[in-house]
């Protein structure tokens, strides 16, 4: 999902910001897109690696988690487009690098996905994203805990 991908371009400088560099939690510390095959979805996992007590990194993710509706909506729509621009001129960039084209190429076909026209409509929603967007995308599948898209697992290894 072209939004969700977005979304985590977009959250992983201030989660990053604020739980590693302001809280010193962990040593590895990210936002990122996982495809789950088993239920055929992709998630946005959220993570932190460290010898902290497991519980007080999750209540740390969840109050992030919970304080970015107010961060996108209060996300400056000039900011944003501006953002997007820089998304997509990374992703165009990657059709004129011979080894990261033939990885997406690689990736594509192993997730059965033959369409030649998907990266430029990729782009071309991008380029179409508001706030308003990214807000809704929040409220549908993150910041309502009672959707039914929404799940919260805790990993302590």
């Amino acid at each position: 999902c072209v939004i969700g991908q977005l979304l985590v371009k977009i959250l992983k400088e201030p989660f990053f910001n604020q739980l590693r560099n302001q809280q010193q939690l962990g040593y590895a510390v990210g936002v990122r897109t996982a495809n789950v095959a088993v239920v055929d979805r992709q998630v946005i996992q959220f993570y932190v690696v460290g010898s902290s007590e497991p519980e007080y990194f999750a209540k740390q993710v969840e109050a992030f988690i919970e304080g970015c509706l107010k961060t996108l909506a209060e996300y400056d729509e000039t900011a944003l487009q501006k953002f997007i621009e820089g998304v997509v001129e990374a992703e165009l960039a990657k059709q004129n690098n011979p080894a990261k084209a033939a990885n997406g190429l690689w990736s594509r076909l192993v997730r059965e996905d033959y369409g030649q026209q998907q990266q430029q409509q990729a782009v071309d929603y991008l380029r179409e994203i508001t706030r308003k967007d990214l807000v809704g995308f929040w409220m549908r599948f993150i910041g309502d805990k009672r959707a039914a898209s929404f799940t919260c697992v805790d990993i302590f290894i």
